[in-house]
């Protein structure tokens, strides 16, 4: 078993709340930081981001945001199975909002549809219906042991 040497720590508040404490009493890192189990480099972020914002909360994460919230997300799937046939690209026209095919198809995949072609199927005429019906009765007898 390889250990992976990237695995990332997230020490959790108290913890650097007391490294803090220990760097505002005594301002050595190397000291404040063994105390507490910390690595010298993420005491070194730990102090910088305290002295910066006067917290050691993690900053926001860059990144855009969704494109769909709650809500409209539910909107599209809605739409998606009331007409199962329309194109996600008139989906995308029908809702009004400004978002592409592709973020149609992701929202349905994430609700479980994931549209395949629709076979049309001819509809079974009277005549059909009956000759099924007599053809089941005749083989009712057979069963999974197959007919004997």
């Amino acid at each position: 078993m390889t250990v992976n040497k990237t695995a990332r720590v997230q020490h959790d508040t108290p913890t650097k709340n007391r490294f803090i404490g220990a760097m505002e009493a005594t301002g050595k890192l190397h000291q404040s930081a063994a105390k507490y189990g910390i690595k010298p480099s993420t005491a070194s972020g730990i102090w910088t981001k305290y002295k910066d914002t006067g917290t050691t909360k993690n900053r926001p994460c860059s990144g855009h945001p969704p494109k769909l919230t709650d809500c409209t997300q539910r909107l599209v799937v809605r739409n998606c199975v009331k007409d199962r046939r329309k194109p996600f690209q008139q989906i995308a026209q029908d809702t009004n909002l400004n978002i592409s095919e592709r973020i149609i198809r992701n929202a349905a995949a994430d609700a479980g549809y994931h549209r395949r072609v629709a076979r049309k199927v001819p509809f079974l005429t009277a005549l059909q219906k009956r000759k099924r019906v007599v053809w089941a009765k005749e083989f009712k007898s057979f069963g999974a042991n197959g007919g004997t």
